[in-house]
């Protein structure tokens, strides 16, 4: 049971992951393609825009909890304030530029986050801290190293994986969509593919029993993927995963978590990926002034041993 849910969520992961990494293909712009041709043209799309070079704007929210009745009070809790992840700004391979935010009962934290070839930097609660030892080269021999394989192959099993499963994992209708980034776009709306799903767990040696099948009926039942690409280039240019579950239909057949399900009558949330100034250089500007890195690390770990010194309210 465990390894379908993980299969799930690793093909899920791996379109919003498609999103982040992009490229450039061809097609008919006239009528639409086909889901199917969508996720391959933008798999494509890929491997031609290798280096990718693009803005980003990612929005991860929890929009509603409604407890179920008898609910302790950390579910009441959280239910009274939805929380939310915010991360913009832009990647390649030679600078990376980021903003965040993250809201979470009723306070919101900020920090940005820049990095070049040699160098990274890091705002946090309005104070710069830096370093000039490391930046995205070292980061990415770690990654490499850590991951056993170069960036580049990464990159080509990751989108081999998206050309191979992709057109497997949901199912859908495309239609125009709405200009985006000063592109005409077309959008692919639908759910998660049972059927795709079933048959890719059993290729890759996983038994899915009538259980399993029920829970992934209802996961998809409560889904809604949606998949904007250019009409012309096929670049990527928007990734919503959208939920709308009963956590407490699930606790019958959870192991571990079984309780806690049983709190939660309703959750909506939401995964948004928005891109776009596609191939434009990025280019970062260095504060002036900052304090080494490490005391970003010290007052860290000095706040949480004071129970939270290091944020708001300090």
């Amino acid at each position: 049971m465990t390894r379908i849910r993980t299969t799930v969520i690793a093909l899920v992961s791996l379109l919003a992951l498609a999103a982040l990494v992009a490229g450039c293909g061809g097609g008919d712009s006239e009528q639409p393609p086909s889901p199917s041709a969508l996720v391959i043209d933008s798999a494509r799309a890929l491997k031609a825009q290798k280096p990718a070079r693009f803005a980003f704007d990612t929005q991860a929210r929890v929009d509603e909890v409604v407890p179920a009745a008898g609910a302790g009070p950390q579910v009441q809790q959280f239910a009274g304030a939805p929380s939310s992840l915010g991360l913009s700004g832009a990647l390649s391979p030679e600078a990376v530029q980021a903003d965040g935010s993250a809201s979470f009962a009723g306070q919101t934290f900020t920090a940005e986050a820049l990095a070049g070839a040699q160098e990274v930097y890091v705002r946090f609660l309005g104070s710069w801290y830096g370093t000039k030892a490391i930046g995205l080269q070292q980061l990415r021999q770690q990654a490499e190293q850590a991951g056993g394989k170069s960036s580049d192959q990464a990159f080509n099993e990751l989108v081999a994986n998206i050309e191979r499963y992709g057109k497997d994992v949901f199912t859908g209708e495309v239609t125009e969509g709405p200009e985006v980034d000063g592109t005409p776009t077309w959008q692919s709306e639908g759910t998660l593919n049972v059927d795709g799903l079933e048959q890719i767990a059993e290729q890759q040696g996983q038994q899915v029993t009538a259980e399993d099948r029920e829970v992934l009926e209802k996961v998809a039942q409560g889904t809604t993927l949606t998949y904007l690409i250019g009409q012309e280039d096929k670049l990527p240019r928007r990734v919503k995963f959208a939920l709308d579950i009963k956590p407490s239909e699930f606790a019958a057949s959870a192991r571990e978590n079984s309780e806690d399900l049983k709190q939660v009558e309703q959750v909506k949330a939401s995964f948004t990926v928005n891109m776009s100034k596609w191939g434009e250089p990025v280019k970062i500007t260095p504060p002036a002034n900052f304090q080494p890195i490490e005391q970003l690390a010290q007052r860290l770990l000095g706040g949480a041993a004071a129970g939270g010194g290091g944020f708001p309210g300090q």
